[in-house]
């Protein structure tokens, strides 16, 4: 269980940091 709730959370963070590049690509 504690391995998949690490693994959530990367994906988790990775996801968010896809979209605040997005947000930045498009506030540029």
């Amino acid at each position: 269980m504690g391995r998949v709730t690490e693994r959530r959370r990367v994906l988790r963070i990775r996801d968010g940091a896809v979209s605040a590049r997005a947000d930045t690509l498009v506030a540029e």
